[in-house]
């Protein structure tokens, strides 16, 4: 039986601490994939999560699954007392490659990796290149996931536009309703009058995002969660 809680306050967090959540009580570890729900799940998982020791290194921010899985794994299960498995959320490709614009444009135009003066056509067509630019540099989710073409390197993969499922999955396996908060919201599409991405630039930024889609597809089809604890 769940029984319902507000998540109790903390500190802000210190800057080098990880981005993996280590939660013992529910036997998991979450890997924060970028720009898909990691500042929301980091701030209602924070009070169940050990954050000292080797999951305080700035090194372990954004590790990937294959990374978790060959250095961090075992450091992992050793301070939490048993097995893991491995939680993470995916995003719609190109939602995401906007959040990221979207978020960039908080820098000042001239500024590293700002997205000031920048059309978002031209924000994809860069993001498509082999080696983007780095305000157009966003990384790969299915690598980030290591997705092989058959299952992610991770147990239980949650579609962004389903959270409400993450939520559910959570609160039971740690026996308290968890309420996911809003955080690290970029400027709205309205704030700034971002127009739709033309069909050029949606091809482009596609073609080379393809195996990050067909991952997305694959827990779309699903229903929005992929459950590869049994593989």
């Amino acid at each position: 039986m769940l029984t319902k809680i507000n998540n109790p306050p903390c500190a802000t967090p210190p800057a080098s601490e990880t981005h993996v959540l280590i939660l013992p009580q529910a036997r998991l570890a979450v890997l924060a994939t970028p720009k898909a729900a990691s500042q929301t799940l980091r701030a209602a998982l924070r009070p169940f999560a050990i954050i000292s020791g080797p999951f305080a290194e700035a090194g372990s921010r954004h590790i990937s699954a294959m990374v978790y899985h060959k250095h961090w794994r075992h450091r992992a299960e050793r301070v939490a007392g048993a097995a893991l498995e491995t939680v993470a959320v995916i995003r719609d490709p190109l939602d995401r490659a906007e959040s990221w614009y979207r978020y960039r444009q908080r820098k000042m135009e001239g500024e590293p990796n700002s997205t000031r003066g920048i059309a978002f056509d031209s924000f994809l067509l860069s993001a498509a290149q082999p080696e983007p630019p780095s305000y157009a540099s966003i990384g790969d989710q299915a690598r980030f996931l290591g997705w092989d073409g058959t299952a992610p390197q991770v147990d239980h993969l949650f579609a962004f536009d389903r959270l409400d499922l993450i939520a559910a999955f959570l609160s039971d396996r740690l026996g308290q309703t968890l309420l996911l908060p809003h955080r690290n919201a970029s400027p709205s599409r309205a704030t700034l009058q971002l127009a739709p991405a033309t069909a050029q630039a949606r091809a482009a930024f596609a073609a080379s995002h393809a195996t990050e889609e067909a991952l997305y597809q694959r827990v779309m089809a699903a229903g929005g969660y992929l459950n590869s604890s049994a593989r």
